[in-house]
């Protein structure tokens, strides 16, 4: 009889002990070390060659507890046709729960053919945050 006693006390106490640490729990394993990019667009859905247009890109910090160090956007163009003024940019350190929008500008050479160009976008930080990427596509038409 005793036995069992201490054996309902024992579990008792670790349900106790379970749900007063689970919450804690639940939150630095479910703390996400992601930088997402939240919303990549241009600023004009078509574009004739010789024009320019813009990417915006919003970078967040998905983490509750963590900054973000050495977070960086790289932007990759589909062809010679389509110059960026810069495909990289450094900035550096996200706090928890923060975020970042950055902007890259782009050129469609005049020489450019007509299409649907995918122009990718990389976010990344240092271990242990996982990167992001996205697409945003650029329709090049003639004009007329």
């Amino acid at each position: 009889m005793k036995r069992k006693i201490i054996l309902i006390l024992i579990i008792i106490a670790a349900i106790i002990v379970g749900l007063v640490s689970f919450p804690y729990l639940k939150n630095r394993i479910s703390d996400s070390k992601e930088i997402s990019i939240d919303n990549a667009r241009l600023d004009k859905a078509k574009i004739s060659p010789g024009e320019e247009a813009e990417i915006y890109v919003s970078i967040n910090n998905k983490s509750k507890e963590n900054d973000a160090k050495g977070v960086s956007v790289r932007v990759v163009s589909p062809s010679k046709n389509i110059v960026l003024s810069k495909d990289y940019i450094d900035l550096g350190i996200i706090g928890a729960g923060g975020s970042r929008s950055v902007s890259f500008s782009i050129s469609v050479l005049k020489n450019a053919y007509e299409g649907k160009y995918r122009i990718k976008i990389k976010a990344d930080a240092e271990k242990p945050f996982r990167e992001s990427t996205e697409d945003v596509y650029l329709e090049v038409k003639a004009k007329g």
